[in-house]
Order: C-alpha cells, then structure tokens, then sequence
C-alpha cells in the first residue's frame, strides 16, 4: 500500500514536471512571436486591427500540442494572426466599395438559405486557408502535383474542419456580431428558410455540427494524399473552435472564462 502510494506520489510529481517544461517551452514561444509582431509594426500600421497574438498562439497550441512542434505551432500562431487582421479589415475598417472589390454577395438585405450560406461559410472562415499553409511547414511534405492539387481542391477533411470551424464560431459569436451589423448567420438563415424559433434553429445548428464530427472521424479513417499530421490538425482546429466559443466570442471579444482557461495553459505554472 506504500509502495502504490510512493508511485502515485512520483507519477503525479512527473506529470507536473512535464507540465511546467512544456508551459516553459510555450512561453519561449510566444516571446518569439510576439516578437515577430512588434518587429512587422503591424499594430502601428493598421490601428484598427485586434492585438490577439495571444489567443491566436493559443489556437497553434490546440493544433500542435506535441513538444516536437515547436516550429509548426509559431507559423500557425502567425499565419491566424494575418487571418484576424482581414477579418478586421473586411468587417472593420473597409468601405462598402472597397469590401466589393473582395465579394459580389452583399446583397440589399438578402438572407440566403442555411446550405447557400454554408457552402460559402465553411471557407470564407479560412480554416481551408490556415489548414492548407500548414501543409508547406510540414516535414517531408509532399510537393506531388496530385497532393497540391487535392490540397487546394479542399479535399473533404478541409471542407468539414471549415464546417466545424464555422457553426461552432456561429453558435458563440452570433448575438455579439448582428449587433454590429454583421451579416445573418447559421441560426438566423435557418429560421428564415424555415419559419423556426431561434431555440430550434440552434438546436439545428449543433445537430449539423455533431454530424459534420462523424463525417469528420470517417475522412480521417479513410486516409488522404496529405499527411496525418495535416489531417490531425485540421480536427484539430475544430476542436479548438467548440472550446474557445463554447461560451462566446471568446477570439474576437474575449470574458473572462477563456482568460481563466488560457492563463491556466500557458501562464500559471503547477504547483
């Protein structure tokens, strides 16, 4: 009984060990992209912009968590940094003219149906763009024409972490961004197409997003062209979504319960 005791006394002081060298090893790495982002003057240049080099490092941890990766997690940090920065300037700081140079779908007040929306939702949210970039940080990426070319064809592992990605950030961000005058989203073209209450529009929303899971485990079982690495991170990207909007915009407005959750990771050590 001692003996079993002095084991899970040691076990519990590796686990903490481990913990707090990979915390280390995290905060070395966002000193190198924070860094990266006072070296661009990006915040000087574009004022307008979120200064979210946190949370967006916080994403990179959720899509490479092995030690190893210490290279793959700074350039996913930077690359959704750049994706926070066009959101900012199509949903911020463009001109109705200007953000017409980039979509012909704004439209005089039309709400599109529910599969209208999301063929277009499940890749302006940029998750095949972030996913795809990620393959070219790879080790022993392949560079094979058929690969680049399923790559950019958004082979159906892209297209569902974007359709995760998506109905997740709806389902927190939803209230927050029509008060701002965003555009309908998932739950509101649902009600419209369907003459529905918000409440059964949601509960639509996350059956498709637990059918979008299944279809998810099944692509990844059924293998691709691209590497399990790649396809790995592209789950867990959706995994990463459902968590930091699980109670709101927690990337774009921030509360306090993603705070708690990210000063927990990367800056309270175990003790």
């Amino acid at each position: 009984m001692v003996l079993r005791c002095l084991r899970k006394e040691a076990r519990h002081e590796l686990a903490k060990l481990d913990f707090n060298i990979k915390q280390t090893t995290y905060q070395q790495e966002l000193k190198d992209v924070s860094r990266w982002w006072s070296n661009s003057c990006l915040a000087e240049k574009l004022p307008f912009v979120r200064d979210r080099i946190v949370e967006c490092y916080f994403w990179a941890v959720a899509l490479f968590e092995p030690h190893q990766y210490e290279y793959h997690r700074k350039m996913a940090a930077i690359i959704i940094t750049f994706v926070t920065i066009i959101d900012d300037v199509y949903d911020v700081y463009g001109t109705l003219n200007e953000l017409q140079l980039f979509t012909d779908t704004i439209r005089s007040g039309y709400t599109p149906s529910l599969e209208e929306y999301l063929n277009n939702a499940k890749v302006s949210i940029s998750s095949p763009t972030i996913i795809s970039q990620l393959h070219f940080t790879l080790p022993n990426s392949s560079i094979d024409k058929r690969v680049i070319e399923s790559l950019y064809e958004y082979h159906n592992i892209l297209n569902l972490s974007g359709m995760i990605l998506r109905l997740a950030d709806d389902l927190g961000t939803t209230q927050f961004e029509l008060k701002r005058g965003d555009v309908p989203k998932a739950i509101q073209c649902y009600m419209k197409e369907k003459n529905v209450s918000e409440k059964e529009a949601q509960e639509h929303v996350r059956f498709l997003l637990r059918e979008a899971w299944k279809e998810m485990n099944t692509a990844m079982v059924a293998g691709w062209l691209l590497t399990d690495d790649l396809a790995e991170a592209a789950a867990n990207l959706g995994r990463a979504a459902q968590f930091i909007y699980l109670e709101g915009d927690g990337h774009g407005v921030q509360h306090s319960k993603i705070h708690q959750q990210i000063d927990g990771l990367l800056f309270d050590p175990y003790v």
